[in-house]
Formats: C-alpha cells, structure tokens, sequence
C-alpha cells in the first residue's frame, strides 16, 4: 500500500513532462557493442534526452557499465526490473541525475562503494529480490537524499552498525523476508526521519532497548513472523508517534503494559500468535487513549 502511493505520487511528478519509452538491450558479438535502445512508443522513432526509462525481463545484462546509460544524460527514472544483472560498475551512473531506481528481481550480491556517488536526488530504491547477504557502510553510501528503500525478499544476516548512516532523510524501509537474527543497538542510529519500519519475517529475538531511540517519528513498526522471545523494557521509551505495532507470530512469553508508557498515540496493536500467560487491559487502556484494535488471539 504504502509502496504503490508513493510510486504514483513520484510518477505524478513526472507526467506532463514525458512520454512512455520503450527500451531493449541490444547485445552485440562483443561486449562493448551492447547498447540500450529506446523509442517513442507507437513511432519508432528514437527519443534524444529522456528522462524515464523501462526495460525488463529476457535481457541479457550481467554487468551494467556506464555506456550502457551514457547516451542518456537527461535520465531521471530508471526501471530494470528482472533484467538479469548481477554486477554495478562503480562509474555506472556517472553523469547522471537520478530520482528513482528499480532493480527489483535481479541478481545483485554487493553494491561496491562509490556506485551512488554524486547521487544526491535519488529519494526512491527498490532492491528487492536481489541476492544480498551483507549490508555494509559502503552499499548505500552517498545516497543522503533517500527517502523510501525497500529489501525486501534478500537473503539478508547481517546489517553492519554503520551501513545505514548516509540514510538521514529515509523515511520508509522494508526488509520483510531476510535472515536477520539480530540488530546492532547503532544500526538505525542515523535514520531521525524514519516513519515505517518492516521488519516482519526474519529471524530476530530480540528488540533491545536503544534499537530505536532515535525514532520519533516512527508511526508503523512491523515485527510479525519473527523468532521474537523478549522485548527489552524501554524498548517503545522513545517512539511517541507509534500508531502501528505488529509482533504477532513471535515467541513472546510476555507484555509489560509498561512498554506503552511513552506510546500514547497506538491505535493498533497485534499480538496474536505467541505464548503471552497474562495481560492487563486496564493498564493498558490507561496509557493509550487512541487504541482502536487488540488482537490477543492464541495465546496462553
């Protein structure tokens, strides 16, 4: 929902000032005879300075290099999705002024340092169902206007404490569908703009107190499908705009109504699906005036 609104706002932006193109990779005997071709849809004609490009599936792009998007100055939208590549070129954007970037379903493991240099108007990234295992300081690095990033369906374990400091305007971030099993307390330090956070099917335990002390302005937290055995008191101490909280199919044994003394806006909460012996409404209601929904169901 939240992914679908932003693209059409994004895409709105955009509208009076192109035309749909589209783009097929061309694949000569010798690598440095591959191009992108683009044409006005419906004319065949080609289209000199354009700003959006799409070209997805049966490509043959393992390596995007920087005169694949070279004779592209203008190039403000890029869509390649299911284009099969596995590699970026440090120099690969090179001259170019990017807003949005799709590499949904690729094969992508690592993201070298320097790939978003000068990047600066990049405010949209989609990852997903790539094949990254590690995030470090050097994968997104450079990208300081970010604003929506989603991971989505990697294969993500670890997340070094710094790989997401360059993020300072990120406001939405999605790594649903990964192996995390845990997160540094310095992991989200950086991200003071952060609205949602889905971190829902990984293999966390834990959310410790600290994880998210910088987030107040986060309204949506999504912890469900986790491996979740304890939430550290003062964990929530911080995230006075929380309105959202999923950790329903976890391992929690517990629910100190004292975990909401700082959520006085929560309007939903989830739960379902643990092992919780006992929990105080009262208490509860006492602390969030605005609460709309309590889902408590299979518990103990």
């Amino acid at each position: 929902m939240y992914m679908k609104s932003f693209v059409l706002l994004v895409l709105t932006l955009f509208v009076s000032k192109i035309s749909t193109e589209y783009c097929y990779y061309r694949h000569g005997k010798e690598s440095n005879g591959s191009y992108i071709e683009c044409e006005l849809a419906g004319t065949g004609e080609p289209i000199e300075g354009i700003s959006l490009m799409h070209l997805e599936r049966n490509t043959t792009i393992s390596i995007l290099k920087r005169e694949l998007l070279a004779p592209f100055p203008n190039l403000k939208t890029l869509f390649m999705t299911a284009a099969n590549i596995r590699k970026i070129e440090p120099d690969a954007f090179t001259n170019l002024t990017l807003v949005m970037v799709d590499l949904y379903n690729n094969k992508l493991e690592v993201l070298r340092r320097g790939t978003f240099s000068g990047q600066k108007k990049i405010s949209y990234m989609d990852l997903s169902y790539n094949y990254f295992k590690n995030l470090t300081a050097a994968t997104f690095s450079g990208l300081i206007g970010l604003e929506w990033l989603s991971l989505n369906a990697n294969q993500i374990g670890l997340i070094e404490s710094s790989a997401l400091n360059d993020l300072v305007k990120l406001k939405s971030l999605y790594l649903r569908y990964n192996k995390i099993p845990n997160l540094h307390v310095d992991t989200f330090k950086k991200l003071v703009a952060l609205e949602i956070l889905d971190l829902s099917m990984n293999n966390l335990k834990t959310i410790s107190a600290g994880l998210l002390s910088n987030q107040g302005q986060l309204y949506t937290l999504l912890l469900d499908f986790n491996a979740l055995e304890n939430i550290t008191d003062g964990a929530f101490d911080k995230t006075i705009a929380l309105t959202y909280l999923d950790v329903s199919n976890n391992r929690l044994r517990e629910l100190p109504e004292d975990l909401f003394n700082n959520t006085n806006r929560l309007e939903v909460l989830r739960a379902s699906n643990n092992q919780i012996r006992a929990f105080n409404y009262t208490i509860l209601l006492s602390k969030t005036s605005f609460l709309r929904e309590v889902l408590l169901y299979n518990n103990s």
